[in-house]
């Protein structure tokens, strides 16, 4: 396994590396990177207010553009970081990251690569190192679109020369591949659409999954309290595809009644972004804040519902998968119609509601409230042996299967 050395990221967990096996062999790498909180912070001092520039805002005074030079120094700030760190910060650890892949495949006799992606800088190294180890059984492993997903809903930092580059290093990693990995049918029929003139059989899906172990002895339980608890388990963003304002309007609109009797809790990092979505709110709403996995696991026994916000319907996030291994009913701000829909009408996990109705989304919390006092609902049951399919450890037997890594 090769990892960055000192990696920069807005959360750590350091019981995620419980879960490597204690005989991997872990090639940690030198990243020159830039630690996570002062990139975001410098970043968002940028481009506050940029649009006034952008907009042509002018001082009427003196006919100079709004603020002086500052905005305009904002602007120029900005292209610099967008040219510089193209496509993402961690470009500057390809060079060091390649030149110990080389080392390792030569001297370990690697026959198998898996690489996952994001960072979408890595997509660098496929190219040359498929040139140079022609032998390879190379996987790419996507777990968000970059050119159909992330670029138009989560690049900040997106400009059209950073979509030209996205389209020649995909195009070029995705070609140089074996088998293109990813998440959902639909995000893998917009790839496979995309290389046309590859191999339609290199294009997989499989979906993430969730650590069977983990939810051993999970047991959600009312004792003590006769309120419901809705818990959104992950980090919470203001972004369209995460974006939870339909279902907190919903929530407000509820009976005096029903409203004092529900609590939305979120336990996770809520972006600073997504901070003002939750003020102001007639709800109860309780930030719990980040807690390592298995602690934020107990935590979900004192639940009633999971909500999930997922409004792109060619996607499904991956806490999705954790939160059909707790068997708590699921409310999905997701098109009934997308991938989410479909999974959840595979499994009976939940139902999914478009998260900008606002009036659909307060008819399913009254039905959620009115199911915990007995009566008749339109959540479905759970079908445990359609939930136990996304086990990782069947997940890895069928990524073994497709790709034949196992030599068979």
């Amino acid at each position: 396994m090769i990892t960055a050395k000192n990696p920069n990221t807005p959360l750590y967990d350091p019981d995620l590396g419980k879960k490597v096996p204690p005989e991997t062999r872990i090639h940690r790498v030198f990243n020159p990177d830039i630690p996570y909180a002062f990139r975001d912070r410098i970043w968002k001092k940028i481009t506050a207010g940029s649009a006034n520039v952008a907009l042509g805002a002018r001082d009427g005074a003196n006919g100079r553009p709004a603020g002086g030079l500052k905005p305009a120094a904002k602007q120029l700030a900005k292209r610099v970081i967008e040219r510089v760190f193209n496509p993402d910060v961690q470009r500057f650890w390809v060079p060091f990251v390649l030149r110990r892949a080389r080392a390792v495949i030569a001297a370990e006799g690697i026959e198998t690569v898996i690489l996952n992606t994001p960072p979408y800088s890595l997509h660098a190294l496929i190219p040359p190192l498929k040139r140079e180890f022609p032998q390879l059984k190379w996987i790419t492993e996507v777990r968000d679109d970059w050119i159909g997903y992330y670029l138009d809903n989560f690049d900040s930092a997106r400009s059209e020369a950073k979509r030209k580059l996205a389209i020649e290093m995909e195009g070029a990693g995705m070609r140089a591949s074996d088998y293109v990995v990813a998440v959902t049918p639909a995000n893998r029929d917009a790839i496979r659409e995309r290389y046309a003139d590859q191999p339609a059989s290199k294009f997989l899906y499989i979906p993430n999954g969730y650590d069977a172990d983990l939810y051993e002895n999970f047991r959600p339980s009312r004792q003590g309290r006769d309120n419901m608890v809705v818990t959104y388990f992950g980090s919470l963003y203001a972004s369209p595809p995460y974006d939870i304002r339909g279902f907190l309007e919903a929530l407000d609109q509820l009976p005096e009644p029903v409203l004092s009797r529900i609590e939305l809790r979120f336990i996770g990092r809520v972006a600073a972004e997504a901070k003002p979505l939750l003020r102001g709110r007639k709800a109860k709403i309780v930030e719990v804040g980040f807690l390592p996995r298995a602690e934020g696991v107990r935590r979900l026994e004192e639940s009633d519902y999971m909500l999930l916000a997922a409004n792109d319907p060619t996607s499904h996030a991956g806490k999705l998968f954790d939160y059909l291994a707790t068997g708590l009913p699921i409310i999905a701000l997701s098109p009934s119609e997308g991938e989410v829909g479909r999974l959840l009408t595979e499994t009976g996990a939940g139902v999914a509601v478009n998260g900008q109705d606002v009036e659909a989304i307060r008819r399913t919390l009254l039905d959620a409230f009115e199911r915990l006092g007995g009566e008749p609902s339109t959540f479905p049951e759970p079908n445990r042996e359609a939930v136990a399919a996304f086990e990782r450890s069947r997940l890895v037997a069928q990524l073994v299967r497709l790709t034949g890594i196992d030599g068979k």
